[in-house]
């Protein structure tokens, strides 16, 4: 301790904070190129447009004085001028990327205008598109708004099933369909050898062979109706 100031316990009052500053993106390395008529011409427009923004900000003594590139470095002018000619300045982005120019927030939409006033950039639409992801929330939302109905799972599970299958399914339909109907009275539900069979229950099995071999006219479960007229009446 060299003095009573020098004190080490106060040496942090005085420590110097440094922030590193961000390396900026890398230039496109473009080749010399030989200025044709375009060029001479946005060489001129930059040129007299930095010359009008230089005496507006700062006047007309500090253009006399120090020139136009208080706006606009010449270097960044002929950067500008390069990269116009390989047609890489699109945007203000373009322009920051391409030259670093410490103005280019406040002048770059300008600076672009006049690019594209001279020099015609073409400017490929977006094909693509990209969509978001559907959540599962949504798709279960999408998939809830459409009930299943029996129809749809039949129309949808049709393709799956072999021919064997749905045949089989169309001779069950047609036989379940179709009803017992007794030849004597005429109703459905059952028929004349289960009437007699159900009647006399408690026959002997010869006894039970003779009514149910025997040929009557009468049902046995309805013996008020008679064939004739059932069969009439349907």
């Amino acid at each position: 301790i060299c003095c009573n100031i020098h004190h080490p316990n106060t040496f942090h009052l005085f420590d110097s904070s440094f922030v590193p500053v961000p390396k900026l993106p890398n230039r496109s390395r473009l080749n010399k190129f030989k200025m044709g008529p375009k060029e001479y011409e946005l060489c001129e427009a930059l040129e007299d447009w930095r010359e009008g923004k230089t005496c507006e900000i700062h006047g007309e003594l500090n253009l006399i004085d120090i020139g136009p590139s208080l706006v606009m470095p010449d270097d960044i002018l002929d950067c500008i001028m390069t990269c116009a000619h390989y047609l890489k300045i699109k945007s203000v982005d373009d322009l920051r990327h391409e030259t670093h120019w410490s103005k280019t927030n406040q002048f770059g939409a300008e600076v672009i205008y006049v690019i594209h006033h001279i020099i015609h950039i073409p400017i490929t639409p977006v094909v693509f598109t990209t969509t978001p992801l559907q959540s599962q929330c949504s798709i279960l939302q999408t998939s809830m708004s459409f009930p299943v109905t029996p129809s749809s799972v039949n129309l949808s599970m049709s393709w799956q099933l072999p021919a064997e299958l749905g045949h089989q399914s169309e001779t069950t339909s047609n036989l379940s369909s179709k009803k017992n109907k007794c030849s004597a009275c005429g109703l459905e539900g059952h028929n004349h050898t289960l009437s007699w069979f159900l009647r006399h229950h408690d026959c002997t099995d010869e006894g039970s062979h003779f009514y149910l071999g025997h040929n009557c006219t009468t049902c046995a479960m309805h013996p008020d109706h008679s064939g004739k007229e059932n069969i009439s009446m349907l």
